[in-house]
């Protein structure tokens, strides 16, 4: 009588052949870790911006397959100035996050590391968290330049995979998310198939509005802004608007002049683009309401920033 000792290497000892864990993007500000989270998902979710820091929260997204399930967090982008009270919380999700996921994203860009990637590898190590690294934004350099930087980084850290991939035009995804997957341990699904995010709706449209704010103002008004959802109320009626109604924080009664502008025209302005791209992503009609709002030092006002979510 023979034996079968054949071992499936698509399962584990179990049997069970689904994958799923949690993945964590972590980079400098400005180094496309958003773009790859929507580019990945196929969904808006991360703010995208040409401004460094626009991502303040960790954005929690969900792709789902046949046989897989991974969960992205999306994190604000490391820097080594701390400036305020808001900048040191959001390092410190950023460690958080490194020691809870199965699998780290280190985004870098098409150049030699620096400070910031040399620190969160330490970051790394020291977790002993299995990672893969990402180059991105490789269609801004000639290919024969990331043949001696994939070796310089391969000097630095044992990562499972060096990956080059640009975010902006696709190249390379398909093969990031195959190699995630690989990686992954074998566990059931936690999220419906549907699900892309755990975040609200009304998280989803603050972070729209603060994008817009990006977009619209640049560095007039530099990353002092916070966007507070005071309404959100859905409309059941046919042929009727969801109601929402929002307040955006400044520091100084001069960038609340800027935002409103000349007999408003300015804010009218952000509010229309707002609406169209919350109307977008939410598949519904909705009526905006914007205010602005003058807090000073909110960014070292501890309660305050609890209050909006930080």
């Amino acid at each position: 009588m023979t034996t079968n000792n054949f071992i499936n290497p698509n399962e584990n000892s179990e049997g069970n052949s689904f994958k799923y864990g949690s993945v964590a993007l972590i980079g400098k500000p400005n180094v496309g870790k958003s773009t790859i989270l929507n580019s990945i998902l196929g969904e808006k979710l991360s703010i995208t911006s040409r401004r460094p820091q626009t991502t303040r929260h960790r954005i929690l997204g969900i792709l789902t397959g046949n046989s897989y399930q991974i969960e992205f967090h999306d994190t604000p982008g490391f820097s080594n100035h701390v400036k305020d009270l808001l900048n040191q919380r959001m390092r410190s999700k950023i460690r958080e996050v490194i020691g809870l996921v199965d699998l780290i994203l280190l985004v870098v860009p098409p150049y030699p590391p620096s400070l910031v990637e040399n620190k969160l590898i330490e970051d790394i190590q020291k977790s002993d968290s299995k990672s893969i690294l990402v180059i991105n934004k490789i269609d801004r350099v000639v290919k024969p330049s990331l043949l001696p930087l994939i070796s310089n980084y391969k000097k630095t850290h044992d990562f499972l995979e060096i990956i080059p991939i640009s975010a902006k035009k696709h190249e390379g995804i398909p093969t990031l998310i195959s190699k995630i997957i690989h990686y992954l341990p074998y566990g059931s699904p936690v999220y419906e198939n549907e699900e892309i995010t755990d975040r609200s709706e009304r998280f989803i449209a603050s972070e729209l509005i603060r994008e817009q704010l990006f977009i619209l103002f640049g560095q007039e008004i530099p990353f002092d802004t916070a966007v507070e959802i005071e309404t959100f109320k859905e409309n059941s009626q046919k042929n009727q608007k969801d109601l929402i109604e929002a307040v955006i924080y400044v520091n100084k009664t001069t960038q609340k002049q800027i935002l409103i502008g000349s007999s408003g025209n300015k804010l009218k302005t952000l509010g229309i683009n707002s609406r169209q791209e919350i109307e977008v992503t939410l598949g519904r009609k909705i009526f905006l309401s914007l205010w602005v709002q003058v807090k000073e030092e909110w960014k070292q006002n501890p309660a305050f920033l609890e209050q909006i979510g930080y």
